[in-house]
């Protein structure tokens, strides 16, 4: 199922190996939710709990999950044109709407209009090129969230600091998967979510994830930090091929395109592992590791206005 919005950051390219990985497990944790790409790509589970620091993603998964809301939020959204200036007031005002529907529309249009899919300020998603359509994009990913309603139905959405939530729903039946905001130095762009994570944040996270009983599976970029504090755990890494979104020049049209590979690892911690070993074993082969090239585009060909 595609997820209902698109997110920095976000898994869904990777959701298909996420999911192979899963563990047998009855309650599933999402603990930095964001999209909820991996949440909506998994078939669902006795006990499933959507967690996101963020009030404009939790606003809008609590207004999704109610069809009523939904279904005038989806009617709202419908009439709302794919338009600069709507995006820029969306992105100005949603803090301040008056109701969680309107909130909820204003922040999913400051998402979703923008340039790298942040309701921080990335400009404005336009282009030129022959042959695509934003605003046909714009309207078809609306009527995408009448299934996203359904699958919310049964889904626990927490609204808590990742500590909390751990310690609140860990047991040994429970799987975490966890894809906070990767260290900083790893990326090339900064401010791209409303609760960035400080190297404290990132140190108290290590430290948390060794004191739990469930099975967790944890992304990020390789980064010093991470490799020494699980290097007792099984790590899944991945060749990501990054292509930014193309930029074209106001003065004399000429688009460019930054392409760059960066290596995602995905830590599974025993638990995790020993949950379903044949799988794992046939996974990362004699030593522990696989490189999957893969190629992601974050937004196509669109250009930046601002």
């Amino acid at each position: 199922m595609k997820k209902p919005f698109g997110w920095y950051g976000g898994k869904e390219a990777l959701a298909p190996t996420l999911v192979s990985l899963l563990p047998v497990h009855q309650v599933y944790c999402e603990v930095f939710g964001g999209s909820g790409a991996l949440l909506f790509a998994k078939s669902p589970s006795p006990l499933e709990i959507f967690n996101d620091l963020d009030s404009g993603v939790v606003n809008f998964f609590r207004v999704l999950r109610d069809p009523e809301q939904a279904e005038v939020l989806q009617h709202q959204l419908a009439l709302t044109p794919y338009a600069r200036e709507e995006y820029y007031a969306c992105l100005k005002h949603w803090e301040e709407a008056p109701d969680p529907i309107e909130k909820a529309r204003q922040w999913y249009a400051g998402v979703m209009l923008s340039m790298n899919s942040s309701i921080r300020n990335t400009g404005w998603s336009s282009t030129k090129k022959p042959g695509s359509n934003p605003a046909r994009g714009w309207t078809s990913n609306i009527a995408n969230l009448s299934a996203c309603t359904s699958r919310l139905a049964h889904v626990q959405i927490d609204h808590r600091d990742f500590e909390t939530v751990m310690h609140a729903y860990d047991s040994p039946h429970t799987c975490f998967y966890l894809d906070p905001p990767y260290v900083l130095e790893t990326r090339r762009k900064h401010l791209c979510y409303h609760h960035e994570m400080s190297e404290v944040d990132h140190e108290r996270l290590l430290s948390c994830v060794q004191q739990v009983k469930g099975m967790i599976l944890l992304s990020g970029y390789a980064h010093p930090l991470y490799q020494e504090a699980l290097a007792s755990w099984h790590c899944l890494t991945l060749n990501v091929r990054c292509s930014s979104a193309v930029r074209v020049s106001a003065e004399n049209g000429e688009a460019t395109r930054a392409s760059w590979t960066r290596t995602e690892c995905i830590w599974m911690n025993a638990a995790c592992v020993q949950s379903q070993p044949s799988l794992f074993h046939a996974l990362m082969g004699d030593e522990d590791r696989q490189e999957i090239l893969l190629k992601q585009s974050h937004h196509g060909e669109r250009e930046k206005n601002v």
